[in-house]
């Protein structure tokens, strides 16, 4: 699996390379979530900060042949975003059948072509599993993003979580589905 290397050019002419994550590259996974949790108006806790990481890391540890965790090099070998595909429900039978897309961006990387890349990236491959659907949960105030899976094709907003109105604050989240066809 560690030897699946995509190279992507982006609209403005940079490359970049999508690989499946490594563990040792937990920090800088981490702090790329953290920007972009606080990018959206998110505190994170520092006493939770080792369980966040432990989750991230989980996610990298149990990559199989079809859940995937991605990260996206720039030319100078820079991990500049990643891009996650993770099961999202308890239920076995429907486990194999859906997967939650997660994408970040490094603060610096953005308005660069990267999230168009990943965003490509993740759907190319679930393309080619057995998955009928991918999920992604964008925060309402994500503006990017959805220009992004405009761009794309084939994502389609199908519902609204709203603002919980106890604490932490956070935006509502509008919930978005990408449907895998048999035209792949």
């Amino acid at each position: 699996m560690n030897s699946d290397r995509t190279e992507y050019t982006s609209n403005a002419g940079k490359k970049y390379v999508m690989r499946p994550a490594l563990p040792s590259e937990l920090d800088v996974i981490y702090n790329i979530w953290k920007a972009g949790m606080e990018q959206h108006g998110y505190a994170i806790e520092s006493d939770k900060e080792d369980k966040y990481r432990q989750f991230l890391s989980e996610l990298i540890e149990g990559q199989d042949e079809i859940f995937r965790f991605w990260a996206c090099e720039d030319a100078d070998g820079r991990i500049v975003g990643w891009q996650s595909l993770m099961p999202y429900t308890n239920n076995p039978f429907s486990r194999e059948l859906g997967g939650e897309s997660s994408t970040y961006v490094s603060p610096d990387a953005q308005d660069r072509g990267v999230a168009y890349i990943l965003l490509y990236h993740v759907i190319a491959h679930a393309k080619k599993t057995p998955l009928h659907h991918v999920i992604a949960f964008v925060a309402e105030d994500n503006y990017a993003v959805e220009k992004i899976g405009g761009k794309l094709g084939g994502w389609q907003e199908v519902g609204l979580l709203p603002a919980a109105d106890k604490e932490p604050q956070r935006p509502g989240m509008k919930l978005h589905i990408n449907m895998m066809s048999n035209n792949r």
